[in-house]
């Protein structure tokens, strides 16, 4: 077995900490964040029309839950923009809902967080 040296190890702890600093979240999430005091605009009305054509059959009526989830209090474990990002790339067994805009994500994502 060879020995690297200090050239290679050098190089292999530069590379190690490179890849560590390459998380595809720049923020991760820790329960702080929840709370994250970001300002979305929501039209509820809009929100529960998507909600109600697009989630209602699988996280029930009222945020109850059925085949997915409970959202009743969604808002209390995620923010906004995380709950954006679960509904365009999907979570589990729940599919990304390339249905919607980016508007109706973001209007639908604000409207779930306010869930607490």
């Amino acid at each position: 077995m060879k020995v690297i040296g200090w050239k290679g190890f050098w190089l292999f702890s530069t590379v190690v900490v490179w890849i560590a600093g390459c998380s595809s979240d720049p923020n991760p999430s820790t329960s702080e964040g929840k709370t994250s005091g970001e300002s979305v605009q929501v039209d509820a009305a809009q929100a529960k029309e998507t909600y109600q054509s697009n989630c209602m059959s699988c996280h029930g009526d009222q945020l109850q839950g059925a085949q997915g989830p409970s959202l009743e209090k969604v808002g209390a474990k995620f923010s906004s923009k995380e709950i954006e990002t679960i509904i365009q790339r999907g979570r589990g067994s729940m599919p990304a809902q390339v249905s919607l805009n980016p508007e109706e994500r973001k209007n639908l994502a604000g409207w779930l967080a306010e869930k607490k």
